[in-house]
């Protein structure tokens, strides 16, 4: 599949709140490190529309929750969903408790309403059952998939944004795409059981 950045978020994000979430982390990025300072405007740019993938795809829609996801880092692919899907029930772990803070001013600033929860997957004791785990940049290791399965709702699913081979089981769901000038990636949708 191909997919370009600007008519992924033309379809599905309001361009006043993508101009504002990319403030926000840009002014955040100079006092702290959210993202390589390597990257530019245009990939944060690509980052928020591959975001969007799922949600163009019809993995992902605002019946997809409760949604953890894991390693939330600076809100992607979090915050473009919830951006696209206002209504979505996501909880944003992330165990550096610099960047759940930022994240907790940045949902703020966009009116987006989730919870952030400032440790990591081991740590985390919760009541709620997933029906939708993301990873972004986050190694589908058996350890993190036995801590999800005790989290997770019957039918539970995990989307993995730059999956590896390894990650992928025959009962997975893959995309092979390529987004604007990058070369081609993978997202992966697998069953937690």
């Amino acid at each position: 599949m191909k997919f370009e950045s600007e008519k992924l978020i033309a379809k599905h994000l309001d361009p006043k709140r993508v101009a504002l979430f990319l403030a926000e982390v840009a002014h955040a990025n100079r006092s702290f490190n959210l993202y390589s300072r390597n990257l530019t405007a245009e990939d944060l740019i690509v980052l928020i529309a591959e975001s969007l993938i799922p949600v163009e795809i019809g993995w992902l829609d605002r019946e997809s929750g409760p949604v953890l996801d894991i390693g939330s880092g600076w809100g992607i692919p979090s915050v473009p969903l919830l951006l696209a899907l206002p209504s979505l029930d996501v909880t944003l772990l992330e165990r550096s408790q610099k960047k759940a803070n930022f994240l907790r001013l940045l949902l703020h600033r966009l009116s987006l309403r989730a919870g952030v929860v400032s440790l990591d997957l081991e740590s985390y004791d919760s009541a709620t059952k997933y029906n939708t785990f993301t990873l972004r940049q986050v190694a589908l290791e058996d350890a993190i998939r036995r801590l999800m399965t005790v989290m997770a709702a019957r039918g539970a699913s995990i989307v993995c944004f730059g999956s590896r081979s390894t990650d992928i089981d025959d009962r997975g769901e893959v995309v092979d795409y390529s987004i604007d000038r990058l070369p081609s990636r993978r997202l992966v949708k697998l069953p937690v059981f």
